[in-house]
């Protein structure tokens, strides 16, 4: 679900969900594509978010939209090969 300001569908799922990612402690890489506009206000709120995140380099996958795996699969490809080479 979407976050949105003041809840809505999915508010209490999003929550909890939240609560869980405050108190992660294992390596997490937060990737948002620099073109989406539903999701990109999002990405630094949850960097934020999880502990572990502010760990890994700042990174945007830049020119993708709201389906970036479609739009950079190989781009975030690389990047999850990356994360996985510094964090085992």
């Amino acid at each position: 679900m979407v976050p949105r300001e003041g809840g809505g569908d999915g508010a209490a799922v999003t929550r909890a969900a939240a609560e869980r990612l405050a108190e992660w402690e294992k390596p997490a890489f937060v990737l948002f594509a620099d073109a989406d506009p539903i999701t990109s206000p999002n990405r630094d709120p949850l960097r934020e978010l999880i502990p572990t995140a502010s760990e890994q380099p700042d990174t945007w996958i830049e020119g993708a939209m709201h389906f970036l795996q479609e739009d950079a699969g190989e781009e975030i490809a690389q990047q999850i090969v990356e994360f996985v080479r510094r964090t085992r």
